[in-house]
């Protein structure tokens, strides 16, 4: 590989708590066709046996059997001498999960992994109870049915299957195209980064982080940050700002990389000639066949399929789309009907990695994908035009309405879809949803999954893009719960550049970080300010363009994402 350029970085501290569950990963490390980082579900604290930030350990599985066979291990391991100094595979049922690990390590493990017993059911946290909860001192992490089934096929053709289970010091690696991008729409990367972490008791002097950029054609753009004094527990968004637009065609792949620890993280895109969708995850353009559908009755909906690709941590607050028609509308009496609804759907609830849509032909949004995970609203004024600038809306969390924004799991399917029901017998028209501004579909961070040239098209010829707003810098440790309104706004909306962000908080914060996102998903400025209560801070982005902005306001006491529009 041929080495380019080292670019100019920046690095920015923030001092955060560090829940070093959280932030489990769990690797295959060998054979090869098991090979790769799989999804874990962690053990809750006071479970027992937690891994610290920046611990590992390596094991080989071993399947552990209580009497009879069983799998589930509820009772004393019957093949102890098989167990002994490996990591211990062991079925969920019958039994608390401490319970679990607990009678694994007697049996002499080192780590135990729990399978899921249901297919699609994905993964969860593990919750402590039974009777010997918090008496474990060995790790362990929860699997998916799917994952473990890949695993024991390994087993059972009697390969050796070597596993890793750590907490990173390095995580939540930053690329500002998280979806594959036709060439033509390709702009700026500006800031790449990631969130490093000291774990150790000591300040490390000079603490250097390193960020190679791999192109497709192997040559190597590559950037260092150095922090001078990097104190003990402090966890640090290291961000490296660089001039690049890529226009070749292909995968690039980001890795980030250290001198104090062995941590590694990375994370890719896709550079695509005409298409949307990324050529490495086949499946997300099954279901973008059938995306729009009308009926009889004035009940219309479109949907723009995603797939987050590279980053565990994707929240998605807003949604956005246009209407072309507004001038010729005429409102309904019945308030109701001049509803447009955004639902945000999860295409992929079994986690098998297929469309759920795919195989409901004929169902509607509702039946053909009933889980429901955001919510939001519009209401139709009359004199929307196709030239106006978006229509915003927040979305509501409807598994968690405690928190601000849904998380989007890394590799799922979601559709972001928009639905209008009218009423033939009171008004003969329906709006027409269009792409806003016009017909421009392409935003790196929002796009639209499709197939080759093709792109859906609603009434008026004009193109349907219904776009997900994505806040990619709410990290882990970040407090996520709803801010209330009364404790954070910004103004004016819309502005002329200078926004203000008035903060009345219950408590003194040791620190508040404010992002300000483009309608691209791009961070374009960052604040953090300290020992705050009650303040008022003004954000300057008067050098930026026109248009939607997010101002993202992390604080002790919630999260919250306020769209502002920017109009010189």
């Amino acid at each position: 590989m041929k080495r380019l350029l080292t670019i100019f970085s920046l690095t920015l501290l923030t001092t955060i708590g560090i829940n070093a569950q959280s932030a489990l990963q769990f690797f295959v490390n060998s054979p090869a066709g098991a090979a790769g980082q799989y999804e874990a579900g962690a053990p809750a604290e006071g479970f027992g046996g937690e891994l610290l930030t920046g611990e590992s350990i390596t094991g080989v599985l071993q399947q552990a059997y209580a009497i009879d066979d069983d799998p589930t291990v509820c009772t004393e391991v019957v093949n102890a001498a098989e167990v002994a100094g490996k990591v211990a595979l062991v079925d969920r049922g019958g039994c608390f999960f401490s319970d679990k690990v607990y009678w694994a390590e007697q049996g002499g493990a080192v780590a135990a992994i729990i399978c899921n017993n249901a297919p699609g059911a994905g993964v969860i946290n593990m919750a402590s109870g039974g009777d010997y909860a918090g008496l474990a001192t060995i790790p362990s992490a929860f699997l998916s049915y799917e994952t473990c089934e890949i695993i024991k096929a390994e087993i059972n053709n009697g390969n050796e299957v070597e596993v890793l289970l750590q907490v990173p010091a390095m995580y939540r690696p930053i690329s500002n195209f998280i979806y594959a991008t036709p060439v033509e729409h390709s702009i700026d990367m500006a800031t790449l980064g990631v969130q490093v972490i000291n774990a150790t008791a000591e300040t490390i002097e000079n603490a250097e982080v390193y960020m190679d950029l791999e192109t497709p054609s192997g040559e190597v753009l590559s950037s260092s940050a150095t922090i001078e004094m990097f104190d003990p527990s402090i966890d640090s968004l290291v961000t490296f700002d660089i001039d690049y637009v890529p226009t070749d065609l292909g995968e690039y792949k980001i890795s980030y990389s250290n001198n104090y620890n062995t941590d590694f993280q990375s994370t890719s895109f896709e550079i695509t000639d005409d298409h949307i969708f990324s050529t490495s995850r086949p499946n997300a353009a099954a279901a973008a066949e059938n995306q729009t559908s009308w009926e009889t009755g004035y009940r219309y909906w479109y949907a723009s399929l995603y797939q987050p690709a590279n980053d565990d941590w994707a929240r998605a607050t807003h949604m956005s789309f246009g209407v072309g028609n507004g001038d010729t509308l005429v409102t309904y009496n019945d308030a109701s009907f001049n509803n447009v609804i955004a639902y945000l759907y999860d295409n992929d609830a079994d986690a098998d990695g297929n469309p759920d849509f795919a195989y409901a032909a004929n169902a509607d949004y509702q039946t053909g994908l009933p889980n429901i995970l955001g919510f939001g609203q519009y209401t139709i004024v009359g004199g929307e035009t196709a030239a106006d600038a978006p229509i915003v809306v927040e979305l509501s969390n409807l598994i968690d309405p405690n928190q601000e924004g849904v998380i989007l799991n890394n590799g799922g399917l979601y559709y972001a879809a928009i639905e209008y029901v009218g009423s033939a017998t009171e008004a003969p028209r329906t709006p027409s949803f269009v792409s806003a501004p016009g017909v421009d579909y392409g935003y790196p961070s929002t796009t639209l999954l499709g197939l080759g040239t093709s792109l859906f098209t609603g009434w008026n010829t004009q193109t349907v893009v219904t776009r997900l707003h994505v806040d990619m810098t709410v990290g882990v440790n970040d407090n996520v719960d709803k801010l209330e309104d009364t404790k954070a706004k910004a103004y004016p909306n819309p502005s002329a550049g200078f926004v203000n962000v008035d903060l009345n908080l219950s408590e003194m914060a040791d620190e508040v970080r404010i992002d300000v996102i483009n309608y691209d998903g791009k961070v374009v400025e960052t604040i953090f300010v300290n020992n705050v209560k009650e303040q008022t801070i003004e954000l300057n982005i008067t050098d930026q363009p026109n248009g939607y902005y997010f101002v993202s306001i992390k604080t002790p006491e919630g999260y919250r994402s306020i769209p502002v529009m920017v109009a010189n």
